[in-house]
């Protein structure tokens, strides 16, 4: 029998004021099996990258953060998120 895991997909761009309380009630969330995480950061122009892999270290999370070099839009940051 296959194991369950979760994947949580964040999408963000320019969120630095929200975005750790995004992470946050994800983080929160207590389970039995693993859970994967992939945030897919659009080319953000604040803080919200250092935000993001700030809080995944600190809170030892296993994460994969999905880079880009110029804007996507939602729509397509949000596509290659899920495929990841």
């Amino acid at each position: 029998m296959k194991q369950v895991k979760l994947s949580i997909l964040v999408i963000s761009y320019n969120q630095e004021d929200y975005i750790l309380r995004a992470l946050e009630g994800a983080a929160i969330q207590q389970t039995n099996f693993p859970i994967e995480w992939v945030i897919a950061d659009d080319f953000s122009s604040d803080k919200t990258p250092d935000l993001i892999k700030d809080f995944c270290l600190r809170n030892s999370i296993a994460f994969t953060i999905l880079e880009t070099n110029r804007n996507l839009g939602m729509g397509w940051n949000y596509q290659r998120g899920f495929e990841a």
